[in-house]
């Protein structure tokens, strides 16, 4: 099965990551990961914005798995979206112009977001037997 594109700044930032995370227990891998994107998205934070157009709740729902994390449940279908989109954004487009995007929405599109890129992440590097 061909590997999905991933841009080549995740690439190297998987590649970067999995040495780090390799022998951890699960909980302080999925830290490490988490951490090395927070600091990400604080060097990002003051980038002007690219634009993600804000999501309806009419959106056609997506048939593939989810890579948000559990408590989005609780938020809208837009909000939900929305996150999928960023993620989406920095697989195929790049971390920096996601993140940037990603600061200029609310709080808790911005938690969502880095909490479902950090399980993404994670989840490529287990496919990828790096970790």
């Amino acid at each position: 099965m061909p590997q999905e594109y991933i841009h080549p700044e995740v690439e190297a930032t998987i590649q970067r990551l999995s040495p780090e995370v390799k022998g951890q227990a699960p909980e302080a891998q999925q830290d490490i990961v988490k951490s090395a994107l927070r600091e990400r998205i604080t060097r990002v934070q003051n980038f002007p914005a690219s634009g993600i157009a804000p999501a309806t709740s009419n959106a056609p729902v997506s048939t593939r798995p989810s890579v948000l994390p559990a408590y989005a449940g609780q938020s809208s279908a837009g909000q939900q979206l929305i996150v999928e989109q960023l993620v989406d954004l920095a697989l195929h487009q790049g971390l920096e112009k996601a993140v940037t995007a990603a600061t200029k929405q609310d709080a808790i599109i911005l938690d969502m977001f880095h909490d479902a890129l950090t399980g993404k992440l994670y989840q490529l590097m287990h496919e990828r037997k790096l970790i």
